[in-house]
């Protein structure tokens, strides 16, 4: 079992660019073990999320981030508001996120691309003791800084959020 990198992914785009990310680029896989082995399979979104105007209200908790390695979102936050915009620019809202042991920049970059969007995230390992500040916006990476490697006490001392991850 791994140890998880915790925070808060921060999301500004356009509403639509956003709605489309938390739900064309998420799933939920199930996994049952049938005769002698384990099989996978993805709940129908139908049955992932519902959405009204202004929310999107996840029925399941851990949902995967397709693209990322081990990433998930949901985990204690099961709706997320989308902001309106007046004109038609840009908004922002944020979900829980953490990914197996660390958080891969390109991945998030990557994300940022295919849905034309800009994430910040700041998260942390307590059991390894460092955290991440990072932002990439439309494909590009703005920062990338990772602060760990120290013992317990200075990274309780340090760490913004000490207890998220572990």
């Amino acid at each position: 079992m791994p140890n998880w990198c915790a925070g808060r992914l921060r999301i500004k785009g356009k509403r639509s660019d956003i709605f489309r990310f938390l739900t064309e680029g998420v799933n939920k896989y199930k996994y049952e073990y049938i005769g002698k082995e384990w099989k996978e399979h993805t709940i129908p979104k139908e049955q992932l999320y519902s959405f009204d105007s202004d929310y999107i209200e996840y029925k399941e908790s851990g949902i995967y981030v397709e693209g990322t390695t081990r990433g998930f979102i949901a985990e204690d936050i099961s709706s997320v508001y989308i902001p309106t915009s007046k004109n038609d620019g840009d908004v922002v809202t944020y979900v829980d996120y953490k990914q197996a042991w660390s958080v891969d920049i390109e991945e998030l970059r990557a994300l940022s691309e295919k849905y034309n969007l800009a994430f910040r995230l700041f998260a942390a390992e307590a059991g390894l003791g460092f955290w991440v500040d990072e932002e990439v916006d439309h494909g590009k990476i703005i920062k990338d800084d990772v602060k760990g490697d120290m013992n317990y006490s200075k990274y309780i001392w340090e760490c913004p959020i000490p207890d998220f991850g572990g």
